[in-house]
C-alpha cells in the first residue's frame, strides 16, 4: 500500500501538491526487474560492477559492486532488484562490467582489454517483476560493443531484449553455460558468498532490516552495497540488503564511500578499505576531521587546511584551503566544504571558487550532480539549480541530513503538537517558493541518522518505549 504524503507546515503551494499526491489503488504484483547476474571467470581476480542509467547514457555510479561469487554458473554472484524511478513502463539501459582488480570499470567502456562488458536494454512491465539474467563469460573478454550492444559468443549484437533476434538464454553474453548449469530459478541465500545487495531492501515498502544495532552518535553514509554511520564505539558498516552491523576496527570517525572503496579517518589516520571496511589497500598519517572522495581523489581536512591525495595509492597532491572545515562532500572535480556559515565550492578542474553563507554554523554537507545541502540546526541550505533555505517549522530542530537525485532530506524533532519524529524532504527541482517541507509517514519513536540512494531512504530508529535501534528501508518518494 502507498502512504499519500503530507504536506508540513503551512507554505504549500500547488506546486508541492501536484507533485507529490498519490491515489490509493488495488493490490498489485511489483513493477521490477530482477537482474540475475553469473559468470565461469575467476572471481577472486575480479570485481562486477552493475550500471543503470537511460538509453544511449552512461552513468558513472554503479548500483551494486561485488567482487565473490560461488563456483562456475549463470547464477553464482547473485542478483539485483531494479525499481522504476519514472513510470512503470520506464526503459534503462543495465550495463554490467567484470574488470579485473586494480581497473576501474568505467574504463572498461574505452579499454576492454581483460574485460566483459554486458549490456541489457529492458522497458517495465506494470505490476509484473521480469527476469533478466546476465552471464558474463570469458568468451566476450577484451570485445568492445556499442553502447546499444552486448557482446554474445565473441561478437557484438543487439542489447535489446525485446527485440525478435535478441538471445534470451543464460549465458546469452558469451555462448551457453556447461551442461548442468540450466536456468534454475534464484539461489538460495548465501550461496554465492554475496556481498551485492540482493535486491533494493524497499521494492516492496518500507522494511526493517536490521534490529538490536548500535545507536548513531553522528552521521549516516550510504554506498553502493553498505551503510556506514558513527557511533561511540567507532563507524560501523551494514550491507543494505540486511545483515550483521560489524563495527570497523581503527577507532574512525568519519566515513565517504566511493563507487568501489571506502576511506575512513581518525585523529591520526586516512585509511582506504574495501566497501565492507575489512580490508585496507593504503594509510596515510595524518588527522582526519572530514573526508570526501571521488574515484581519483580523497579530500580531507586535518585541523588545518583541507588537502587531498591520490585516491589509488594515497599519494599527497596539495592544499585546496588554508582553513580546516567542519564538513567535507565531493562529486566529480568539484569539492565543497563548510567553515562556520560559509558553504565554499571549489572546481578543481576550472579552479573556479564560490561562496555562500548558511543561516547558522553548518554541521553536515552532501553533494551530488543535482545539488550542493548544508545542513544547520534551524535549515538545510541548498544550491542548485535554485539557491534557497529551507527552515525548521517554530520550535524544530533539523538533526540530520540525506540528499539523492530527485530530494533533500532533514529529521525533525516534535514539540508535543505533532508526531515526535518526522523524516521531511523537498523535490530539489521544485522551485523555492513551491512549498515548504513535506514529510514522509511519520515514526512514533527517536529517528537518528538517515542516508539515501535514489531508492531507498534509510534511517536509524528507536520504537517508543524502548530502547532497541533498528534500521529501515522506506521507498525514495
Amino acid at each position: 500500500m502507498r502512504v499519500r504524503r503530507r504536506p508540513v507546515g503551512a507554505a504549500v503551494g500547488v506546486a508541492a501538491l501536484t507533485s507529490t499526491v498519490t491515489l490509493a489503488a488495488g493490490c498489485y504484483g511489483a513493477t521490477a526487474v530482477r537482474v540475475v547476474l553469473g559468470t565461469n571467470l575467476p572471481c577472486a581476480e575480479r570485481v562486477t560492477s552493475l550500471y543503470v542509467g537511460r538509453p544511449g547514457e552512461r552513468t558513472s555510479d554503479p548500483r551494486a559492486v561485488t567482487d565473490r561469487c560461488g563456483a562456475p554458473g549463470p547464477e553464482n554472484i547473485g542478483d539485483v532488484m531494479l525499481v522504476p524511478s519514472a513510470g512503470r513502463d520506464d526503459r534503462v539501459l543495465v550495463e554490467v562490467i567484470s574488470a579485473p582488480r586494480g581497473k576501474a570499470p568505467e574504463v572498461c567502456r574505452t579499454d576492454a582489454t581483460d574485460c566483459v562488458v554486458a549490456r541489457r536494454l529492458v522497458s517495465y512491465r506494470s505490476h509484473e517483476t521480469r527476469r533478466l539474467p546476465v552471464f558474463l563469460s570469458d568468451r566476450c573478454l577484451g570485445v568492445p560493443c556499442g553502447l546499444d550492444e552486448t557482446c554474445v559468443d565473441g561478437r557484438c549484437a543487439t542489447a535489446d531484449i525485446d527485440a525478435p533476434d535478441f538471445c534470451a538464454d543464460n549465458g546469452c553474453d558469451g555462448g551457453a553455460p556447461e551442461a548442468g548449469t540450466a536456468d534454475v530459478g534464484a539461489p538460495d541465500a548465501g550461496d554465492a558468498g554475496l556481498t551485492i545487495d540482493p535486491s533494493i531492501p524497499c521494492a516492496g515498502g518500507e522494511r526493517v532490516i536490521a534490529k538490536d544495532v548500535p545507536f548513531p552518535s553522528g552521521f549516516m553514509r550510504v554506498g553502493p552495497t553498505h551503510l556506514y554511520w558513527l557511533t561511540p564505539q567507532g563507524i560501523v558498516s551494514m550491507p543494505k540488503g540486511g545483515g550483521a552491523a560489524t563495527v570497523v576496527p581503527g577507532n574512525f570517525t568519519v566515513a565517504a564511500p566511493t563507487s568501489d572503496g571506502l576511506f575512513l579517518g581518525n585523529a591520526t589516520t586516512l585509511e582506504r578499505r574495501t566497501l565492507d571496511g575489512a580490508g585496507s589497500a593504503w594509510t596515510l598519517a595524518t588527522r582526519v576531521n572530514a573526508v570526501a572522495a571521488t574515484a581519483e581523489r580523497v579530500y580531507y581536512a586535518n585541523g588545518q587546511s583541507v588537502s587531498f591525495a591520490a585516491a589509488n595509492g594515497g599519494t599527497p597532491l596539495g592544499t585546496i584551503s588554508p582553513q580546516s572545515a567542519t564538513s567535507l562532500a565531493a562529486v566529480d572535480a568539484e569539492v565543497s566544504f563548510a567553515v562556520d556559515r560559509v558553504l565554499t565550492r571549489y572546481n578543481t578542474a576550472t579552479q573556479v571558487t564560490q561562496m555562500a553563507q548558511a543561516p547558522a554554523p553548518i554541521r553536515d554537507v552532501l553533494a551530488n550532480r543535482q545539488a550542493v545541502a548544508a545542513l544547520s540546526m534551524g535549515a538545510v541550505t541548498v544550491w542548485g539549480s535554485f539557491f534557497f533555505d529551507l527552515p525548521a517549522d517554530a520550535g524544530h530542530l533539523l538533526f540530520y541530513m540525506a540528499l539523492d537525485d530527485r530530494n533533500v532530506y532533514a529529521t525533525s524533532t516534535g514539540n508535543g503538537a505533532t508526531p515526535p519524529a518526522l523524516i521531511l524532504y523537498h523535490p530539489l527541482g521544485l522551485a523555492p517558493g513551491g512549498a515548504a517541507w513535506l514529510s514522509l509517514p511519520p515514526y512514533d519513536g527517536t529517528v537518528g541518522s538517515i542516508a539515501a540512494d535514489g531508492n531507498c531512504v534509510y534511517a536509524v530508529r528507536t520504537p517508543r518505549g524502548t530502547s532497541i535501534a533498528e534500521i529501515v528501508a522506506t521507498p525514495a518518494p
